[in-house]
């Protein structure tokens, strides 16, 4: 009956080493109550926050606006999201197809190729952003986005697929 307790003791430390190693980065759960969390996948790869100052909403006179960073990223070294729908009022889903300038996500990247991903000019844009909660006695808005960006013609940008997003924030 020693057999128990020298198996324990054999691998208590091996126990120990495997708890001691950092999770992979996840994204936050979509919530709806101001936890002011974000989150998304670039083209596959998990986004979130990082860093002093990382994550700021607010909404004024129906502008509603996330602005979101991350200094260190597996694919990028400096990269900001936004988040925007201009006229904000109530759930519901906003698309963004570059018909309207009421919803937009932009992503910038200061290594992404050695070049910067913006959507100011050419740039093909499609996806949604859907606002599933909106409460102002509570100042709490969360939602969800997809967006593709490209840049036709580029050599320097490929397509930047934005899926799974989420946030919810608690606005000031």
């Amino acid at each position: 009956m020693r057999f128990k307790p020298i198996l324990f003791l054999c691998t208590l430390p091996l126990m120990l080493l495997l708890s001691t190693c950092k999770d992979e980065d996840v994204l936050p759960a979509a919530t709806q109550s101001g936890r002011n969390t974000f989150g998304c996948k670039v083209n596959g790869k998990i986004w979130i926050p990082s860093g002093e100052d990382n994550l700021f909403a607010y909404i004024e006179d129906g502008l509603f606006f996330i602005s979101a960073s991350t200094r260190t990223h597996e694919i990028y070294t400096r990269s900001y999201m936004n988040v925007q729908i201009a006229d904000l009022s109530s759930t519901g889903t906003y698309p963004i197809d570059g018909s309207e300038d009421n919803a937009g996500v932009f992503f910038f990247a200061s290594c992404y190729y050695g070049s910067y991903l913006n959507i100011e000019d050419d740039v093909v844009v499609d996806g949604s952003i859907t606002i599933t909660k909106y409460d102002m006695q509570n100042f709490i808005i969360a939602g969800t986005f997809e967006a593709t960006l490209a840049v036709p013609n580029s050599l320097d940008c490929d397509t930047i697929r934005i899926t799974e997003g989420r946030f919810d924030y608690k606005v000031r």
